[in-house]
């Protein structure tokens, strides 16, 4: 199954939220998906990722490579809400020391 985004400008930045298994099978739809979001941004970016099942190695580093596209344009990257074993899986690899956590 491949994951749905949703974007949404929210306020003053960009809302993106993530549903389904971020699997390997999802890698490079999500890699094409945040591919797209990165040419288009022109605000900070908020991530929900509330409604993710499971995340792997791989989907986190298309994640990470988000983050610093977004943070070369000259924006931010937040994560605004997370499922508890996404949450889990991003702490132990270290994302909350490289991107903020606003939950």
């Amino acid at each position: 199954m491949k994951p749905r985004v949703q974007v949404v400008q929210q306020g003053d930045a960009i809302r993106v939220q993530i549903e389904g298994v971020l699997d390997h099978d999802a890698t490079s739809d999500l890699t094409g998906k945040t591919r797209d979001l990165v040419s288009s941004v022109n605000s900070d970016v908020a991530l929900d990722l509330g409604r993710v099942e499971y995340i792997s190695s791989e989907c986190v580093g298309v994640l990470i490579t988000l983050g610093r596209k977004i943070k070369e344009k000259g924006y931010a990257m937040r994560v605004v809400a997370a499922s508890e074993i996404v949450d889990s899986v991003l702490t132990v690899c270290g994302f909350f020391k490289i991107f903020n956590r606003d939950f």
